[in-house]
C-alpha cells in the first residue's frame, strides 16, 4: 500500500497547506480524495508521488520510505496522471501511450512497448483511435489516452506487484456521461490489481465507484476517511463543503446518496 502518515506540507511555514494527513491507499482498492477548492488535493498528490517532498511526516510505498526509493523504480511502482497533459508534438496516440514504457524502455519504441500500449488502448475503450493524432483529439478521448498512458506505465507480468495510479481530476471537464465511463473503466479488472487514487470533485460519483473516500477541510486537516457508507453523512458535508443536504440509500446501487 502507499501509507501517509501524519504528513504535513507548506510552501512556507507561515502558509501550511496539509496538517497532518494520515491515509491509506491499498491494492485492489478505488480510493477518492474530495474536499473544497484549496483543500491541498492536488498538493498532496504531488507529496504521495514525490514529486513534492512533505515538511514533516512519512509516506512509505510498498513498506518502503518514498525517498528511499529510486526515480526509475518509483516510475515503475506508480503512475500520475495530471489534470492536464497535452502534446505540442504531432504524435499520434500509440506514440503518446507508448511513452508509458520509458522507465523500462529508456525512450526506445520497441515490440513489447507497442504490444503493452496497445493492450492498454483496449483497456480503456479506445484502441480505435491507435493511429489517431493526439492533438486532433476531444478532451474526452485525450482523458481516456492519457489514462492509458499512466496504465503503461505500470503494467507488468508479475500479479505479486503492487503497483499505484495517482489521478488529479480526470472527471472534472467531463459530462456525466463521460464522468460515468471513466469511473466504469477503474471498476475492470485490470485496474483492480491496482491501487487507486484519484482526486474529484462530486461526492456522490465518489460514493457511488470509489471504495474509500478520503474528505479534506478547506484548512488542510483530514474530515474524514473510510468507507463511503460509513463517512458520508449530512453533518460532513456540511463540516467540509459548507452545504445543507440529506444523505439517504441510493435507489439502485449499495452507497449513499447526498442529496442538496
Amino acid at each position: 500500500m502507499i501509507s501517509v502518515e501524519d504528513v504535513k506540507f507548506g510552501y512556507s511555514p507561515s502558509k501550511p497547506l496539509l496538517r497532518g494527513v494520515n491515509l491509506q491507499v491499498r491494492s485492489g482498492e478505488v480510493h477518492a480524495l474530495l474536499g473544497p477548492n484549496g483543500a491541498g488535493k492536488s498538493t498532496l498528490l504531488k507529496v504521495m508521488s514525490g514529486d513534492l517532498k512533505p515538511s514533516s511526516g512519512k509516506i512509505t510505498m510498498c513498506g518502503k520510505a518514498l525517498e528511499s526509493i529510486g526515480l526509475n523504480d518509483r516510475a515503475r511502482m506508480r503512475a500520475v496522471m495530471p489534470q492536464h497533459a497535452d502534446a505540442d508534438f504531432p504524435f499520434t496516440v500509440l506514440e503518446v501511450v507508448s511513452l508509458g514504457r520509458t522507465p523500462y524502455s529508456n525512450g526506445r519504441i520497441g515490440e513489447r512497448e507497442v504490444e503493452l500500449a496497445y493492450q492498454a488502448l483496449e483497456h480503456v475503450e479506445a484502441l480505435d483511435l491507435v493511429r489517431r493524432r493526439y492533438s486532433e483529439l476531444s478532451g474526452g478521448e485525450r482523458q481516456r489516452i492519457n489514462l492509458a498512458r499512466a496504465l503503461v506505465q505500470v503494467l507488468t507480468d508479475d500479479d505479486e506487484r503492487e503497483r499505484f495510479l495517482l489521478l488529479d481530476e480526470p472527471t472534472a471537464s467531463f459530462d456525466l456521461i463521460r464522468q460515468q465511463t471513466l469511473m466504469l473503466l477503474l471498476r475492470k479488472p485490470v485496474f483492480r490489481k491496482l491501487g487507486v487514487f484519484i482526486i474529484m470533485h462530486d461526492v456522490n460519483l465518489a460514493a457511488r465507484f470509489a471504495d474509500r473516500i478520503t474528505v479534506l477541510y478547506e484548512n488542510g486537516y483530514v474530515a474524514a476517511s473510510g468507507a463511503p457508507w460509513d463517512i458520508i453523512t449530512g453533518s460532513l458535508i456540511f463540516d467540509a463543503f459548507k452545504v445543507d443536504a440529506r444523505v439517504q440509500a441510493h435507489p439502485e446501487a449499495d452507497c449513499p446518496l447526498v442529496i442538496i
